[in-house]
């Protein structure tokens, strides 16, 4: 997780939308709302990416700084734009 780019990679379209809204400090109950999908659906998608953040990193802010402080956080930022088909 450390590279997170090639982390992201992995993650299905869904599950990455709904990680960038989470990892933007977005809560589940908003996400469900901008997605039109359950509270609960939001949740399970991030549940596994959640638990390899947490083998790496000491807390998920944690892991938010160093997206931060990376530069990553505009890739997540730029996936949320393509949701919306901002350019």
């Amino acid at each position: 997780i450390s590279g997170n780019e090639s982390f992201w990679n992995e993650l299905s379209p869904g599950t990455l939308l709904v990680f960038s809204f989470y990892t933007l400090g977005v809560s589940h109950a908003n996400i469900a709302k901008e997605l039109g999908i359950t509270i609960r659906a939001s949740e399970d998608r991030i549940k596994p990416v959640k638990r390899k953040i947490k083998r790496n990193y000491e807390s998920f802010d944690s892991f938010r700084i160093s997206c931060i402080s990376k530069g990553k956080i505009m890739s997540l930022i730029d996936i949320i734009r393509e949701f919306y088909c901002v350019k």
